[in-house]
């Protein structure tokens, strides 16, 4: 049966503790069992809305964008026919509804699909139908040879994988990444893990904090009484003091007297508020590379630092739309012409691509415009278009007739 992490049971995330248990268990230099990092790193968006936020929005980024099945060569009419019957396989096959899949290899380190080849498919062509294998069924491991691989985790009691071969790497579209690839080539995880004990010290925060709001603007309160009360006066008292959230009334004897004594509001009621802003921080550093502009000066008055912000955020933008192109031609477009097409002969084989326009510096672009028209060069109206955003038509002056003096 599949592989359950105790401590999630019953509870939203791990503890420091146990998260140390999973980091000990994960480390082995002999039989590592990665299972319950891997178990933690799928709850980990349920525990932090915010890292899932910033990841949701990673993958509509890349959604948005159109995207194409190329001709090798435009111009030959056989490449455009295999171009557009391979475009009808992928959308038949729904790869194109998974890329957050394969953008999500970013954050877990190891995301894959299955793809079974039906040879049978649309227009009696192979063609692949798509299903996700869950990131806590995939482990990458180094096989005799000492080269890393990527296994599927069996269900059992104790640790144990089946390596994929090599024959069958055409049935799998897997994505892979490790931020630690040059020191680290075992390590389990991508960019969550990093993010694991920095949500885990937010959690507890945030239930530190919401216990100190509830009682922050409550008075406490105090009951004295004189010797010789009774026990079932001091008991009332007790009730009292315990429901005064609740009850506005108590009925006890004149030898009972309650105080309130006004909370202290300055000094510590920020610093719940202090941690948490500084632990989203370092979050938006890890996930896309740059703070958000709550850490700029005067709350995002810097237009330089805004500035540099949107480059880094294009800079990533870039490189997750880049490597998702990579992992679709060579590991479907590929396998999907080798079925269909031809197995030795490439010539004709297309290329998925997204359809990114070059990025623009449109008030860079204006001001150069202006200093070419203001010293007399001519300037084509569609390129100074697509330069600035704006429509340019050339002004044309009136005629000025026949002359009939």
């Amino acid at each position: 049966m599949p592989y359950n992490y105790a401590p999630l049971s019953g509870k939203l995330f791990v503890t420091i503790k146990e998260y140390n248990t999973a980091f000990r268990l994960c480390e082995l230099a002999t039989n590592p069992d990665p299972r319950p990092m891997l178990a933690i790193m799928a709850r980990f968006m349920e525990a932090n809305s915010r890292v899932g936020g910033m990841v949701r929005a990673a993958h509509d980024a890349v959604a948005s964008f159109p995207w194409n099945i190329l001709p090798s060569d435009p111009n030959n009419s056989q490449a455009v026919a295999t171009a557009s019957a391979m475009k009808e396989r992928f959308i038949a096959s729904g790869v194109h509804h998974e890329f957050e899949v394969l953008i999500d290899g970013e954050f877990y380190g190891l995301t894959a699909l299955k793809q079974s080849w039906n040879p049978n498919g649309l227009g009696g062509k192979a063609t692949a139908e798509i299903s996700i294998i869950p990131t806590t069924e995939l482990f990458r491991q180094k096989n005799a040879n000492g080269v890393y691989e990527v296994a599927i985790i069996q269900d059992d009691t104790g640790f144990k994988t089946v390596p994929i071969p090599k024959e069958k790497l055409s049935q799998y579209i897997i994505s892979q990444f490790n931020p630690f690839k040059s020191t680290r080539p075992a390590f389990v995880g991508g960019l969550l893990r990093s993010a694991i004990p920095l949500t885990i010290i937010k959690n507890f925060n945030w239930q530190d904090w919401s216990q100190f709001v509830e009682l922050f603007g409550q008075p406490f309160r105090t009951a004295t009484y004189q010797e010789g009360t009774k026990e079932e006066d001091k008991e009332i008292a007790r009730h009292a003091l315990r429901e005064f959230g609740k009850n506005a009334w108590a009925l006890v004897s004149d030898n009972m007297k309650f105080q309130l004594l006004e909370a202290a509001r300055n000094g510590n009621v920020t610093a719940y508020e202090s941690l948490m802003k500084a632990v989203d921080a370092e979050l938006a550093i890890l996930i896309n590379g740059e703070a958000n502009t709550q850490q700029l000066p005067n709350q995002g008055g810097s237009r330089a630092a805004l500035q540099t912000m949107k480059l880094i955020s294009d800079d990533r933008m870039w490189w997750r739309l880049k490597r998702v192109e990579e992992i679709i031609n060579e590991q479907h477009i590929a396998v999907d012409y080798r079925l269909n097409v031809s197995e030795t002969d490439i010539s004709l084989r297309p290329k998925f691509a997204f359809n990114i326009e070059e990025q623009q510096d449109r008030e860079s672009n204006a001001r150069i415009v202006t200093d070419l028209t203001a010293s007399n060069y001519e300037l084509d109206d569609a390129e100074v278009s697509q330069k600035t955003g704006f429509t340019v038509r050339s002004r044309r002056l009136p005629s000025s007739g026949p002359n009939l003096g």
